[in-house]
């Protein structure tokens, strides 16, 4: 079954919660819901024409190898009607429409209102990295906010900047208005007509323009920031693209909006910024304010086509909590580097951007992809209930605005007048813009058999992985749930009672399948990740957490969740340990991987071998020689990954080991991790007494 789940996922980028789909009652739901992971832009193959569609135009599937084939017509699996025409298809194959699209926009809004020199600096290097990356036939515009609102024009030799309030939100008839006197030309085509002044090619968009804030800011105080306003200034220049145009907002900040609409912070600074307890408590006055606005500023862009991301160097939160709704129903991406962190901060940007410099890059595998449409086909058996995560509904169809090659949807199922034997039909259609501007529409298909919930096959085709990313995602989405920890369990103990066996009051003989063992080890890890551990965190961490577990492929996910561990033998032998603490051996190398940090952990001997110099030496080239490969494969995992990880080298007892020590399994405590967490051993005790005596 393992085979057949990775060969699902390498051909179709697709993982099921249930490979073979359980049947339950009427008004009853399983533990585990009927759950597709999907990744839109996993690689397929090409057919440079236009698909096959099912006459009936109600049905509206595509061709598919399901389709029952005689004498050149087939047969459309979903409603029998008997269509003309047959073509090479696939279970996933990618159809070139005849459209393109001529031109991609994006608008940098960013924040003057610096910290200091050295910051301003770095915010500089980053709208410079990002305009670097971005394709030369795009077209760029400029906002820059701070007490007021600068829009930019380039137009001419002689560059004009207007100026607007950062007091309101400006809608499109306000843009018009002011800049036009009430008329805009709209052309054919994307040009913006009148508009089109304030958008220039990037390569000819100047540093300069770049400056600190000229208002001074109150001893006491924190800067005059109107993000709220020069984020719906953006969202009105781009309104008036024709509609479906690839455009994104780039949001640079250093800090949260403290002016106008969408105000999350007081100007003084003896107010704090809100807080995690300020928030389940309802102390936190301007948190509900912030998400209606921000919310309703991302429906606007769902409606125009354009995707926001949120690029912050920052010592606070700078509102990536409220911005949420903006990031997650347009799909477009957040980086946050703690503390200034510039080499996380400029990677990272250089990652995200520079998916457009390869202009021969393999389109049978993009990279990203623009104003994505979803539409769910599925059999009468089988019922579609929504999209969980990224992107917004809307009628027959689910919209995501911008994809990565690594973003993964959430769709959700349950069986409908069903019996066991059937067989289930789920048909994705997806249509986005490709890099080369090329309209494509991707279209996936599925056959799945039913049978009784308790049956022997539908437990062995259980996906213990994308179960338990999907609860992940499931308690992402709870705002305020005073005890998350609870309601965890009571799913697993829920999980355990209806597919394992066990005798009544007897602790030993709990037992669940093959397939299902090791779900209450995943979900031990999840208890104590970033996803669940929220009080340990600032709200925008939070919100940054789930945004990567809403949008991150399956295996990326359970990083997130379960990280890895490699152990690096001195004497050169390499293999994957237990998340335990009983693998901090003095002799190892540890090469822990969370998704957000990468660790390289030096035991307590090989630590003092290398302050004793022995790597250095001739006889201990292959002493050296594992340090390198260790250090080598560290580089690896931090250089390939979005959003860039921090990197840490650290020993046995050094002030960094707390993040390893925070992640393992604490079984052997107090001598190796002080800690009042209990250890997988004792949780797996208490959840088998629990099983066993309701």
């Amino acid at each position: 079954m393992e085979e057949q789940v990775l060969n699902t996922e390498h051909t179709d980028g697709i993982r099921l919660t249930w490979n073979k789909l359980p049947i339950i009652p009427k008004d009853t739901t399983l533990p585990i819901p009927i759950s597709v992971l999907y990744s839109p832009l996993n690689p397929s193959p090409i057919i440079p024409h236009e698909p096959l569609f099912c006459a009936n135009s109600v049905c509206r599937s595509v061709f598919n190898p399901f389709c029952k084939i005689i004498n050149n017509q087939w047969t459309c699996i979903l409603c029998n009607t008997i269509n003309n025409g047959v073509i090479p298809t696939s279970t996933t194959v990618d159809y070139i429409l005849n459209k393109v699209v001529p031109e991609f926009m994006y608008v940098l809004v960013v924040d003057m209102c610096t910290f200091d020199k050295e910051r301003h600096d770095l915010l500089v290097e980053g709208v410079r990295s990002t305009l670097e990356s971005l394709p030369l036939y795009s077209k760029v515009g400029l906002i820059l906010f701070g007490t007021n609102i600068e829009l930019f024009e380039f137009s001419c030799s002689v560059k004009k900047v207007y100026l607007f309030s950062g007091k309101k939100e400006y809608l499109k008839e306000d843009l018009q208005n002011i800049i036009c006197g009430g008329s805009v030309s709209k052309e054919v085509g994307g040009n913006l007509g009148n508009l089109n002044c304030f958008f220039t090619s990037p390569e000819k968009m100047a540093m300069n323009f770049i400056k600190r804030d000229p208002f001074p800011v109150l001893d006491g105080n924190r800067p005059v920031r109107c993000t709220g306003s020069a984020i719906s200034l953006a969202v009105s220049l781009l309104s008036f693209c024709v509609n479906d145009t690839p455009a994104k907002i780039i949001l640079f900040t250093q800090g949260p909006p403290t002016f106008g609409p969408g105000c999350l912070a007081s100007l003084s600074l003896s107010d704090n910024i809100r807080s995690n307890n300020d928030i389940l408590k309802g102390k936190a006055d301007y948190y509900k304010k912030g998400i209606e606005y921000y919310n309703k500023l991302g429906h606007r862009m769902v409606g125009i086509g354009v995707s926001l991301d949120i690029l912050a160097a920052t010592l606070y939160d700078v509102g990536i909590e409220e911005m949420r709704g903006m990031t997650d129903m347009t799909g477009g991406c957040v980086v946050m580097a703690q503390d200034f962190d510039k080499e996380i901060y400029i990677s990272s940007i250089k990652k995200l951007y520079s998916l457009h410099e390869n202009e021969t890059e393999d389109l049978h595998s993009p990279k990203y992809g623009f104003n994505a449409r979803l539409k769910v086909l599925s059999s009468k058996n089988l019922v579609f209930k929504g999209v969980l995560g990224l992107g917004a509904s809307q009628p027959s169809t689910h919209k995501i605005n911008y994809l990565r090659s690594t973003t993964n949807l959430t769709l959700l199922f349950e069986n409908g007048v069903v019996q066991a034997g059937e067989k289930g039909f789920i048909q994705l259609l997806m249509q986005y813009v490709r890099p080369d501007g090329r309209l494509i529409l991707r279209v996936t298909s599925l056959l799945r058999e039913f049978d009784d919930s308790h049956s022997k096959d539908v437990k062995e085709s259980f996906d213990q992985e994308a179960a338990v990313v999907l609860i992940s995602r499931m308690i992402s989405g709870v705002e305020d749930d005073m005890d998350l920890i609870r309601r965890i369990d009571r799913g697993l103990i829920r999980f355990v009672k209806k597919f394992g066996s066990f005798i009544k009051g007897d602790l030993e003989s709990v037992c669940l399948p093959d397939n299902m063992v090791y779900y209450p080890n995943f979900i031990y890890f999840l208890r104590r990740s970033l996803i669940v551990q929220r009080e340990t965190s600032s709200p925008d961490e939070n919100a940054y957490y789930r945004n990567l577990v809403m949008r991150e492929r399956v295996n990326e996910c359970m990083t997130m969740i379960v990280p890895t561990l490699i152990s690096f033998h001195y004497q050169g032998e390499i293999k994957p340990v237990e998340m335990d603490s009983k693998s901090l051996k003095d002799d190892c190398i540890l090469l822990l991987d969370t998704f957000h940090n990468v660790v390289l952990w030096r035991g307590e001997s090989i630590a003092s071998w290398i302050k004793e110099g022995y790597h250095l030496k001739e006889d201990f080239k292959y002493f050296k020689e594992i340090l390198d490969e260790a250090e080598t494969k560290a580089k690896s995992l931090v250089n390939e990954r979005f959003p860039t990880p921090q990197f840490v080298v650290c020993d046995r007892y050094g002030s960094q080991e707390r993040i390893l020590l925070a992640k393992v399994n604490p079984s052997l405590k107090n001598s190796v991790v002080v800690t009042d967490d209990i250890d997988f051993e004792t949780f797996y005790k208490h959840l088998c007494k629990i099983v066993v005596e309701i």
